[in-house]
């Protein structure tokens, strides 16, 4: 099991470690071709002030070619970056809300987000309190109540305070651990060759990515559900969440909204509907299963 966790992290500060090295040899390398170190040194401060700036939104797997990060990390990067924070002038009721829940929950103030979004939804990012963000689109806004915006904001609240993106984070890289051992096992795991051998290691080469997904849906779908009771403990009434669960889902079926697969997770109902198979494999519970369990909490709360 510590194999499973540890391989996959070590083997991205491998990676990064590389990749940092390489850019410092770049950077010597750089300054003795063109003769002026102070040349690069200043290019690289302008080029960092200008990338922050200016984001840009770029595959990931391209980002270590630029000579600096052209977006500034932190959440979903790519969504944040286009999106700045808004003031608390531009949404005095919505920073009360949640100066509130913080409050009670004893949490710091995370960033607030609004996204130019008709489709009513929220998440929330970040790897701890202290570094979270909290997102609602402009669409959630103009449906809810305000008793209603209130349980969707503990929901999110909840998140942070759980850790869930630095668990879910963990669950992917335990998820790729598995893939990655089962194609391992196939070609250095056993000298057999009977057709016998062959055959289990292409079924474990198969079933070990079905495997890892149900892992990691399962654990998403949990922490939505601790989420929801969570979210309803802070807000102090299961039927303002539970309502507003019921009313997102509505909206998102009325006007889907695509987003990146990675994403998905973080938002508080699945932003499009997914049906046969899909709906099998969803990283969300389903809604009315949620909406039974909220009202289930509704006597103990008062």
């Amino acid at each position: 099991l510590a194999m499973v966790l540890l391989a996959p992290i070590a083997a991205s500060i491998i990676q990064l470690s590389i990749s940092r090295q390489r850019e410092y040899a770049a950077d010597a390398g750089g300054a003795e071709i063109c003769g002026n170190p102070e040349s690069l040194a200043s290019a690289l401060l302008r080029l960092e002030e200008g990338a922050q700036a200016m984001p840009m939104q770029v595959n990931q797997a391209a980002e270590p070619l630029y000579i600096v990060k052209p977006f500034k990390g932190g959440g979903i990067a790519g969504l944040f970056s286009t999106h700045p924070p808004i003031e608390e002038s531009e949404a005095p009721r919505l920073y009360q809300i949640v100066r509130e829940l913080t409050t009670r929950a004893d949490l710091p103030m995370p960033r607030l987000y609004m996204i130019p979004q008709d489709q009513p939804n929220a998440f929330a990012t970040g790897r701890n309190p202290k570094h979270s963000a909290v997102a609602v689109t402009r669409g959630i806004t103009k449906l809810l109540s305000e008793d209603e915006l209130r349980g969707v904001l503990a929901h999110e609240l909840t998140h942070i305070r759980n850790r869930d993106i630095l668990i879910q984070s963990v669950a992917s890289a335990i998820g790729a651990a598995i893939t990655y051992l089962a194609y391992m096992f196939m070609w250095f795991g056993s000298d057999d060759e009977s057709p016998l051998s062959i055959v289990a290691s292409l079924a474990m080469v198969l079933l070990a990515p079905i495997a890892a997904s149900i892992i990691q849906l399962s654990i998403s779908r949990q922490r939505e559900y601790a989420a929801d009771a969570g979210g309803a403990e802070i807000c102090g009434n299961p039927e303002s969440l539970a309502s507003a669960l019921l009313r997102l889902e509505q909206g998102a079926a009325a006007m889907p909204m695509q987003v990146n697969q990675a994403a998905e997770p973080l938002y508080i109902v699945k932003p499009f509907k997914g049906g046969g198979i899909a709906g099998l494999f969803s990283t969300h519970p389903p809604i009315e299963e949620r909406v039974k369990r909220l009202r289930q909490m509704r006597p103990s709360l008062g």
